[in-house]
């Protein structure tokens, strides 16, 4: 319950701060980011006059319209920029055109029955708010200060009361359970079933785990540069040391894209590369 806890003040800190974050990178790499474009763009355009000349294999032809689709598919995924257009003057309206079927997803047999066995799994399940209430109410009439005999057992249920009402704001479940250990009476602690607990345990465990999935996803998009994530959106002075990172980053695809247009605009070049790459490749260089 505790491990819950961080990991929801980890994702509150993820959400909090990686779009601050991230726009201050983006501020900073937005130039890089606008070549990186631009070059794709001026590339599209040169395949385009290469597959316009006369006499060119059909099969070459078909390696290069296989590259400009594959080009301007990681553009858009990419850098969410849209540069078929550059094709249009060569007589190709659409290259890579998604099916918009591909964006509708239903529920088949199997889906649906997986979602009704989830259904039901959750309403067998003890609703760890519901137990928290429940703990929370009962051991504030059994422990209320009004109750105490002398001035001591007085002070001593007020800093019980303080701290029940603490964790119970909070949402600390494993508070509340120690102090019902300590301080509640035999019948309040055998109101707490086992099957309950066992349930309890079982839905605590599944929040866990979309808490730690929920984290994974939203730390895989850091820029890599982040390194301890915890501590540099802790610390927003250090953010430019990321987006210095990924501008350097940034400069360095830049160059190599150079250097790689250049080898392709060699003589035969263009013949050479087809022949020895693939998809595979492309996916890695553009």
């Amino acid at each position: 319950m505790s491990e819950i806890s961080v990991l929801e003040e980890d994702l509150e800190l993820l959400e909090r701060e990686i779009p601050r974050m991230m726009a201050e990178v983006r501020n900073t790499t937005q130039p890089l980011l606008d070549a990186m474009v631009q070059q794709r763009r001026e590339l599209i355009r040169w395949l385009g006059e290469e597959l316009c000349k006369p006499k060119l294999p059909r099969r070459q032809k078909i390696c290069i319209l296989e590259l400009m689709a594959t080009v301007v598919r990681i553009t858009r995924e990419r850098f969410g920029a849209e540069i078929g257009e550059e094709l249009v003057p060569f007589g190709f309206d659409a290259v890579d055109e998604e099916d918009p079927e591909d964006d509708e997803i239903g529920l088949g047999p199997m889906d649906s029955n997986r979602a009704e066995r989830r259904k039901k799994k959750g309403k067998e399940s003890v609703d760890p708010a519901i137990l928290r209430q429940k703990l929370y109410y009962g051991l504030a009439r059994e422990l209320h200060p009004d109750k105490a005999s002398d001035q001591n057992e007085q002070e001593e249920r007020t800093a019980v009361m303080q701290r029940l009402n603490v964790a119970y704001k909070k949402g600390d479940l494993n508070t509340l359970l120690h102090i019902l250990h300590i301080h509640g009476s035999e019948a309040h602690k055998a109101s707490v079933d086992p099957e309950s607990m066992k349930s309890l345990l079982k839905s605590l465990g599944e929040q866990r785990d979309q808490l730690r999935a929920q984290i994974l996803l939203k730390v895989r998009n850091l820029p890599t540069a982040a390194g301890n994530w915890k501590q540099i959106l802790s610390h927003p002075e250090k953010w430019s040391l990321v987006a210095h990172a990924q501008k350097k980053s940034a400069q360095a695809e830049v160059d190599r894209l150079d250097r790689m247009v250049k080898i392709l605009k060699k003589p035969r070049g263009l013949s050479i590369f087809l022949k020895q790459s693939d998809e595979e490749n492309w996916l890695e260089l553009f």
